[in-house]
């Protein structure tokens, strides 16, 4: 067996030794996905190589993969770029119309590492503002949720000190796109020209490019970005790359008016 052959189902099989690792690691689920695709396509690229060196057809399609493959990676480490920097935008200095707060992930009633994250950087910025500062917490009640998102930020920002009066529950959507959509609902509600004036969006640092899209392209909010870091750097790397997909998956369901 040639040595790129073997070297490359050696790869494969400890990708997939890797994927099988984290797939216990509480937020680590893509990646652990993430191996497993890893593991496929490195067999298929020793497939390849296999077939290439019998047939024109082979080599053909070797090189087709190394294109494909190039493009791949040019394309992720520039959408990572972008995340990255809109992810370390720093709020704006002037204070906002309002305030949302995007919801995660609960486990039975408890904040999951994501929310609590958002939750403390938005308690620190809420005691920046102004205390009549309307806040729309926004998030619904998905698989193994005991409450819902809304609720479960409510009970924990409040026990912290934050007046239950400003809060505003959200507690219907389940996407990105719906937690802006019913929060600009709710807004206009209380009078809030969310076009005309600014909200504070808080939510993590690998999730606010994808945020503002959606807030140009789909839901007319001025965003100013309040963007919430992770605790671990392992977490953050899987976030991060799970979210090129994330915004792949936005973009191609406006294009496609899904």
């Amino acid at each position: 067996m040639k040595k790129t052959v073997r070297i490359s189902l050696a790869a494969a099989g400890l990708a997939l030794l890797a994927g099988m690792g984290i797939w216990f690691v509480p937020g680590m689920r893509f990646s652990a996905w993430l191996c497993a695709g890893i593991a496929a396509i490195l067999a298929l690229w020793a497939a390849l190589i296999r077939w290439s060196e019998k047939s024109r057809a082979g080599k053909v399609c070797k090189v087709l993969f190394l294109v494909c493959a190039a493009v791949g990676i040019l394309s992720f480490a520039t959408v990572e770029a972008f995340l990255v920097k809109v992810g370390r935008m720093p709020p704006s200095g002037a204070s906002p119309a309002a305030v949302v707060v995007l919801g995660a992930g609960v486990n039975g009633k408890t904040p999951s590492l994501v929310l609590a994250s958002r939750l403390n950087t938005a308690k620190t910025y809420l005691s920046q503002m102004p205390p009549d500062t309307p806040v729309i917490l926004s998030g619904g009640q998905g698989p193994g949720e005991d409450v819902t998102e809304a609720q479960a930020m409510y009970d924990y920002l409040t026990a912290v000190g934050i007046n239950g009066e400003r809060l505003y529950l959200e507690e219907r959507s389940t996407t990105t796109a719906e937690n802006l959509a019913y929060s600009s609902r709710i807004l206009s509600e209380l009078g809030i020209d969310t076009y005309n004036n600014s909200v504070a969006v808080v939510t993590n640092d690998f999730h606010m490019a994808r945020v503002r899209y959606l807030a140009d392209f789909e839901t007319p909010i001025t965003v100013t970005g309040v963007p919430a870091r992770l605790p671990y750097w392992w977490l953050t790397a899987n976030y991060y790359t799970r979210e090129y997909f994330a915004l792949a998956k936005a973009m191609w369901n406006r294009l496609n008016g899904a």
